[in-house]
């Protein structure tokens, strides 16, 4: 029972702390892409749910 207890306690913590929206997916497959942040994002997914749009596909160059 407590096992339960920290278990949804932990689950609904995750969920609450996430700033994605419903149907938002960032799976762990490697396939980068640069947000206009600057920043590279393992896949489009992870970009989308980041709120961030797309610059161009693979990784974002380091010097700009």
């Amino acid at each position: 029972m407590r096992y339960t207890i920290v278990v949804a306690m932990f689950l609904l913590l995750a969920i609450s702390g996430s700033d994605a929206g419903p149907g938002c997916a960032c799976l762990a497959v490697w396939d980068p892409v640069c947000g206009v942040d600057g920043k590279t994002y393992s896949n489009e997914g992870c970009l989308r749910c980041a709120g961030v749009a797309l610059k161009h596909t693979g990784e974002c160059s380091r010097y700009g």
